[in-house]
C-alpha cells in the first residue's frame, strides 16, 4: 500500500481521536498527505472531524499548517465552517476567523434535498435555523469588518495555542509511536 496514503489514513485517526502529540508528529513529514478523506464516512478530512468531534487542541495546530484545505467539504458539500456552525461551535469559529486563512463563509451546501436541511445553505443560515444567536452575531459582524473582528479575536483567544513545531521523525518511527 501507498506510504502517502497510509499516513494519510494514520493521520485522521490521530484527529479523530484528539492526540495532540501524535498529530504534531505526523505533520512533520512531507510524505503525509494533511487533507486525506475518508472514504468510508462522507470523504471527512482530519480537519473536519477534529471539528466534529471538538477537538479544539487539533483544530488549532491544523488551522496553524498551510497545507490543510480549511474549505475542503464532504461528498454532500458540507464543509468546515458549515459543520461548525451547525454544531453551534463558537469557539471553532473565532479561531478559524482568527488564523487569517481564507474561509468560505459564502459557500453554499450541496445536499441533493434528501436529508434535513435544504439545499443551498450557508454556514450563517444554517446558524440562524438552528438559533445559534451568538454565532450568528459573529458572523455578521465578520461579514462587516473581517479585519476588525480578526483583530479583536486574535487579542481574545489565546494565540499561544496556535503550535509552531520543528520535530523530525521519519515514516517508520512515526507508524511506531502511532500505532
Amino acid at each position: 500500500m501507498d506510504q502517502f496514503l497510509i499516513l494519510g489514513e494514520v493521520f485522521y485517526k490521530v484527529c479523530a481521536d484528539g492526540n495532540v502529540e501524535g498529530a504534531q508528529r505526523l505533520l512533520q513529514t512531507s510524505q503525509i498527505n494533511v487533507n486525506w478523506q475518508n472514504h468510508h464516512d462522507s470523504l471527512k478530512t482530519p480537519f473536519y472531524v477534529a471539528i466534529i468531534l471538538g477537538h479544539i487542541e487539533i483544530v488549532k495546530l491544523l488551522l496553524n499548517d498551510p497545507r490543510v484545505d480549511v474549505n475542503k467539504g464532504t461528498k454532500l458539500g458540507w464543509t468546515p465552517f458549515i459543520v461548525a456552525c451547525y454544531g453551534g461551535k463558537i469557539e471553532v469559529v473565532k479561531y478559524m476567523f482568527a488564523s487569517g486563512r481564507d474561509i468560505d463563509i459564502n459557500k453554499r451546501d450541496d445536499d441533493d434535498g434528501k436529508k434535513k436541511k435544504p439545499k443551498g445553505q450557508t454556514g450563517l443560515d444554517i446558524a440562524r435555523e438552528r438559533e445559534h444567536i451568538a454565532l450568528v452575531q459573529l458572523i455578521e459582524s465578520f461579514q462587516r469588518n473581517p479585519n476588525e473582528i480578526r483583530e479583536n479575536l486574535r487579542r481574545e483567544l489565546p494565540i499561544s495555542n496556535f503550535y509552531i513545531f520543528y520535530f523530525y521523525f521519519d515514516f517508520y518511527s512515526i507508524i511506531e509511536l502511532i500505532v
